[in-house]
């Protein structure tokens, strides 16, 4: 499937594990799911991301769609202790293993090296997720308020209309081109790119 689609196998596997999800909890009636993802899961989220050059290290979310993921502030130690006091089971797949795959190598590999320095680490890339999430939200909506208040696209054309922080420079210049200020640049980029 992941050849047949474009996916790589890491890819692939998480969104058939999510489809299935998807596909029980509508078969039985549920209106959640829950995952294990602990805050290890998310240190390693965001660091490959960071690896990935994303412009907003937000992690995975607590609540995506019906995924809820209520163990992000949990270290996977914590859990393991905790699942072993209780004699309940629990099961890694293999291929979590297998660091010629990204996440992997990220867990196995680098994190330890990072946190040999940077005791700590997987707190703090919690923490730049959470705050990181809340500015990607912010930016989403100033872009949006900014966007259905400032351009507005009639037949082709786009019409600029003057936002409260443009001063008297923004006119036309010699060439028929509109100057436009930094902030509605800015906003209008923010705007576009964050679709």
């Amino acid at each position: 499937i992941a050849k047949e689609k474009g996916w790589n196998l890491e890819d692939a596997a998480r969104r058939l594990r999510y489809s299935f999800l998807t596909r029980c909890a509508k078969r039985i009636g549920a209106t959640a799911i829950l995952t294990a993802h602990t805050q290890n899961d998310q240190a390693e989220t965001v660091l490959m991301q960071l690896l990935r050059g994303t412009a907003f290290l937000k992690g995975m979310p607590a609540k995506q769609g019906q995924v809820i993921r209520p163990l992000l502030t949990v270290p996977r130690q914590a859990l393991t202790e905790y699942l072993e006091e209780l004699g309940q089971d629990f099961r890694e797949d293999v291929s979590n293993r297998d660091t010629s795959r990204t996440r992997a190598w990220v867990r196995h590999k680098v994190l330890p090296l990072l946190e040999s320095r940077y005791p700590g680490l997987k707190q703090t890339c919690e923490r730049l997720a959470k705050i990181q999430s809340e500015q990607a939200d912010h930016f989403d909506r100033l872009a949006e308020k900014l966007t259905l208040r400032s351009i507005s696209v009639r037949q082709a054309d786009v019409a600029v209309q003057k936002l409260p922080f443009q001063d008297k420079s923004s006119q036309w210049d010699n060439h028929g081109a509109f100057k436009t200020p930094f902030p509605l640049l800015v906003c209008c980029h923010l705007a576009f790119w964050m679709q």
